[in-house]
């Protein structure tokens, strides 16, 4: 019982990290795609903060290689990775089913207006600190 609470905080542990680098990429897209979008809070050097995230979750990944010392043990530890990834990807597609199946034709957008609500007063880059 024991080793599979040490395999599932092993692959779990990676399976953060890998969020990590999409949270900093998605940091970094919304950066480019969207500069002038309201935010609740802002970044200075937004850029650089967003490639040193980036970096930084990268080589934070690489701990769990199977070249380094701290490697995911195979085939226990990277059957969880593996189950963990399809069941996102499971999920993945039947959100976008579900968003097809009620939303029809409409843009993002519209599913954002139509089913979200705003926590934060945002506010514009043009009034940032």
């Amino acid at each position: 019982m024991k080793a599979l609470l040490v395999w599932l905080v092993n692959a779990g542990s990676f399976m953060v990290v890998v969020a990590y680098v999409f949270i900093a990429l998605a940091f970094l897209r919304l950066r480019e795609k969207e500069p002038e979008m309201m935010r609740p809070f802002h970044v200075p050097a937004g850029k650089q903060v967003g490639l040193l995230a980036l970096t930084m979750s990268v080589m934070l990944g690489c701990l769990y290689l199977p070249f380094s010392p701290s490697a995911l043990v195979w085939p226990y530890e990277w059957a969880v990775v593996i189950f963990g990834a399809l069941f996102g990807l499971i999920s993945y597609i039947w959100a976008l089913w579900k968003k097809a199946v009620f939303c029809g034709s409409a843009s993002s957008t519209q599913f954002a207006k139509k089913y979200s609500f705003h926590v934060f007063k945002l506010h514009s880059p043009d009034n940032a600190r």
